[in-house]
């Protein structure tokens, strides 16, 4: 559960760095599925990014994040189906 309102991003860079595009963002409270524990970033060219690589977590979600867009950002709602689809 998100605790506080926060963005889903490929890195750590700062979010104002990045393009909307780039960035999801998840309100509080709001569920996300992972395969694991949140964990700490490790990646050496991550953890030089900025002073604050430290509060970054790196998740790995079980499931695509589901979207609705608003103005120019994509907001976080749910996620998909993890199960591969059967086409028959």
């Amino acid at each position: 559960v998100a605790n506080v309102d926060t963005w889903l991003k490929r890195t750590t860079q700062m979010s104002g760095e990045l393009e909307p595009f780039e960035i999801i963002y998840v309100p509080k409270g709001l569920s996300i599925q992972l395969i694991g524990f949140a964990e700490p970033v490790e990646e050496e060219w991550e953890k030089s990014r900025h002073q604050h690589v430290h509060l970054h977590r790196k998740l790995l979600l079980a499931a695509p994040p589901v979207t609705i867009k608003q103005d120019k950002f994509e907001i976080f709602v749910g996620q998909g189906d993890a199960r591969p689809s059967l086409n028959c």
